[in-house]
């Protein structure tokens, strides 16, 4: 038995199709679709516009690592059964105040600057209308499903999964670390039948 809403990766290593398929009833016109992808590629652009490069926000996840990890140490050799006093203790290792000092504050002005530029570029009028312009594709999409307003809001887990064996293996994809996906579907009834609809 498949599972319902998972991934087969068996046959397809790049398949994103998920089960289910013989139970659909309904799809958005080509035209929304195009219109959904082109708009969600826009959002990521303009968020991928409103983060550092990619060098930076590594660099200060170092700084913050190292900082506190450093920092860390220091108040342990204060604190232990043999601990020293503050003043020995920058006489032995003052390089150590001064890494961690140095690192805190480098991380400290790069998060600074990253809300900054964050700020600058999502708070803009043409940012806005990015954003606008999405919701817009998706109300379009769950219309032209005839997915009620008042539906609910439901996550889904799905995952990837291979079959070897007859047995059902969870497992990634690619470079995608988590085997999980956690699709968002709206869910709504008439008398007959429970529904569940998501914009692809």
């Amino acid at each position: 038995m498949k599972p319902f809403l998972g991934i087969d990766l068996t046959t397809d290593k790049k398949n994103e199709q998920m089960n289910g398929e013989e139970f659909v009833i309904a799809k958005p016109a080509s035209s929304l679709t195009q219109l959904l992808e082109s708009s969600s590629e826009n959002v990521e652009e303009t968020i991928k516009k409103s983060k550092m490069p990619l060098p930076i926000r590594i660099g200060h996840w170092i700084c913050g690592a190292v900082g506190a990890l450093v920092a860390v140490g220091i108040i342990k050799a204060l604190g232990g059964e043999d601990g020293v006093t503050l003043s020995e203790a920058y006489q032995n290792a003052s390089w150590f105040f001064w890494l961690s000092g140095t690192c805190l504050v480098a991380w400290a002005l790069l998060k600074l600057i990253s809300v900054h530029k964050e700020k600058n570029v999502l708070e803009t009028e043409e940012s806005s209308q990015v954003f606008n312009n999405l919701d817009k594709t998706c109300d379009a999409i769950l219309a032209d499903l005839k997915v009620p307003q008042d539906s609910k809001e439901i996550d889904v887990l799905s995952f990837f999964y291979k079959v070897k064996g007859g047995n059902i293996k969870v497992c990634g994809k690619g470079l995608q670390i988590a085997p999980y996906t956690n699709p968002i579907f709206h869910i709504f009834a008439d008398s007959e039948n429970l529904y569940l609809a998501n914009l692809e």
